[in-house]
């Protein structure tokens, strides 16, 4: 780790970092939790932690990140930098001209949905899961017009359906790589792929430079909203188990409803005896 210039920031404590209490004003400038690190970082300008420390249980303290601090001079450097990000994130992306790549990110994205809904609804996250299931169908629509559009242009190759019913286009040299859709020709004939896997693994790569999720968005959700010519085949689906109960064992019912738990209902009310010495 790098040593700290105590010149540059006076005043630190023995870890190396200012606390919300005893921070110097006068000295620095104070950034907040936004991002705006990522500038720092990049133009090189020393920073350090400010630090909130907050009593956890009993005598724990446990200390929380609640901004960075900067020396007070090196504000010219990061105020231009500042603008030039919002000024670029205001601005609308272009449109990306690969349509395989675009497809292939939203893919991903809408890959990385389903599982984080999953997820979530495995650990009875309810509200997240509605909230990622959301995303997921947002990318799956997004993916569906990147994969007509480049059908349309040549750019893909329908050969039939897979075990599940799905369509299946081919690309790339040999037809390495394909992509999986509910969305078949219409009137072609639905050959069947055997063996082929419906979750597709393949090698990580690297993020593609130029591309990001803005980006890609915006040249999906620019391309023609229109099926005329493909029909749409039912999605499989995943059957869900039902909850457990953790009295029994049993699918079907949580413990509240078990019917093998030994407790008393208040309705029910107490023994006239129970738990009272007369």
């Amino acid at each position: 780790m790098t040593a700290v210039d105590h010149a540059l920031f006076p005043r630190l404590t023995s870890y190396g970092n200012y606390t919300e209490d005893d921070l110097p004003i006068d000295c620095i400038h104070r950034i907040p939790l936004d991002g705006t690190i990522r500038h720092v970082k990049r133009l090189g300008i020393p920073f350090v932690p400010i630090v909130c420390v907050d009593l956890a249980f009993g005598r724990t303290y446990k200390p929380r990140l609640v901004g960075y601090a900067i020396p007070a001079h090196e504000r010219s450097k990061l105020v231009p930098a500042l603008r030039a990000a919002k000024r670029h994130s205001q601005r609308a992306p272009s449109p990306h001209p690969d349509l395989i790549l675009c497809a292939r990110e939203a893919s991903k994205e809408a890959h990385r949905s389903r599982d984080e809904a999953s997820g979530s609804y495995e650990l009875g996250q309810y509200h997240w899961a509605g909230h990622w299931s959301a995303k997921k169908r947002e990318w799956y629509r997004l993916k569906d017009r990147g994969i007509i559009a480049a059908h349309r242009a040549g750019l893909l190759n329908y050969i039939g359906a897979s075990p599940q019913g799905m369509a299946v286009y081919e690309y790339g040299q040999g037809g390495m790589q394909c992509f999986h859709s509910t969305l078949h020709p219409a009137g072609v004939v639905r050959t069947p792929i055997e063996g082929h896997p419906e979750t597709l693994l393949v090698a990580a790569r690297e993020k593609a430079r130029g591309i990001s999720l803005r980006r890609v968005k915006a040249t999906l959700s620019s391309l023609p909203e229109d099926t005329t010519g493909y029909e749409r085949s039912a999605p499989p689906r995943i059957e869900r188990r039902g909850p457990t109960c953790w009295e029994c064992g049993e699918e079907g019912h949580i413990a509240r409803h078990c019917p093998d738990r030994n407790f008393i209902h208040w309705e029910e009310g107490y023994p006239a005896n129970f738990g009272v010495t007369m």
